[in-house]
């Protein structure tokens, strides 16, 4: 079973940064920025760790827009607000970033988006005000 964190960056103008992913099984599909929670790294962590890693934001997450359950694990989606909206790819694993009207998303074609149903599924739910306390996140040692 695996686990996920993904992030809902918002700018100023109320768009979501996407990025369009570089791995050759998947190359050039829209995604959210996010990835797996390695060892000891909370779901929290990971969302603001592959912000940075792959778009070269420093977020702070305002709350848990949700939790994702899928066949192969769980993926956990923040969101964050980026008020200067620089996102620029900076891995390898990234194409390019695009910023995009939550209901513009919706217009994307299905076969450019890296699971579809689950990314507008994220999006429904951000746009309809889901939002969970940061604190439902223990840190427990």
């Amino acid at each position: 079973m695996r686990v996920a964190a993904s992030i809902v960056v918002e700018n100023e103008r109320g768009q979501i940064l996407l990025v369009r992913e570089a791995d050759p099984r998947v190359s050039g599909l829209y995604n959210l920025p996010g990835g797996h929670v390695e060892a000891g790294e909370s779901p929290d962590c990971t969302a603001i760790r592959e912000a940075h890693e792959e778009v070269g934001l420093n977020v702070v997450l305002d709350y848990l827009v949700g939790v994702y359950c899928a066949e192969k694990g769980y993926l956990f989606v923040f969101h964050a607000r980026s008020p200067a909206g620089y996102a620029v790819p900076q891995s390898l694993e990234i194409q390019s970033v695009e910023w995009k009207l939550p209901a513009d998303i919706f217009s994307l074609p299905i076969s450019g988006i890296l699971h579809a149903n689950r990314l507008w599924a994220i999006i429904r739910d951000f746009m309809g005000g889901r939002q969970y306390s940061l604190e439902c996140i223990r840190h427990v040692t």
